[in-house]
């Protein structure tokens, strides 16, 4: 029995965003894989360079619906950074903004991308809300993340090849 389950790698999609973007390439943004908050959390403290980084998670939380549509859902997490001088409110505006500003063309390509991962029974939800992370967590590092939940068929057929006697 053939498994016709898709998946869908916004790690990997991101990533190549982050390198193909104009507007990410002229910030000088970097890329880094991170497992969860404390991941991100991890990524802070090695840009001792003080570079701004996009930093997608490769965990997810999930859920998989047994109704008469099986399928699996994920929420994905996708972090964004910009430094700025510490204490300096007007700077770290100026540097929400050009957080802003990455997730508006990050979701600008992603609507391209969600009309081509429906052919696959990938679904992404049409709210992703850019969640901006409060002034006093990092110092001197605007950041905020947006999670992406994401729907795929998972075959839940019983199949007695799967299973001894």
């Amino acid at each position: 029995m053939e498994t016709p389950n898709f998946n869908w790698d916004s790690t990997d999609f991101f990533e190549k965003l982050t390198l193909s973007n104009k507007f990410a390439h002229a910030l000088n943004f970097r890329f880094c894989r991170v497992s969860g908050l404390e991941g991100f959390q991890d990524a802070i403290s090695d840009f001792k360079s003080r570079v701004p980084f996009v930093a997608a998670s490769d965990i997810s939380q999930g859920v998989l619906y047994t109704d008469n549509s099986p399928h699996t859902e994920r929420v994905k997490t996708v972090f964004i950074a910009f430094p700025h001088a510490i204490n300096d409110m007007k700077a770290r505006e100026v540097a929400m903004d050009k957080i802003r500003e990455l997730f508006r063309q990050f979701m600008s390509r992603l609507i391209l991308e969600k009309t081509l991962l429906e052919e696959h029974c990938i679904y992404l939800d049409d709210r992703i809300a850019l969640t901006e992370i409060d002034r006093y967590t990092f110092s001197g590092m605007a950041a905020a993340y947006f999670q992406l939940k994401v729907s795929t068929y998972t075959d839940l057929r019983f199949n007695p090849d799967e299973w001894q006697e």
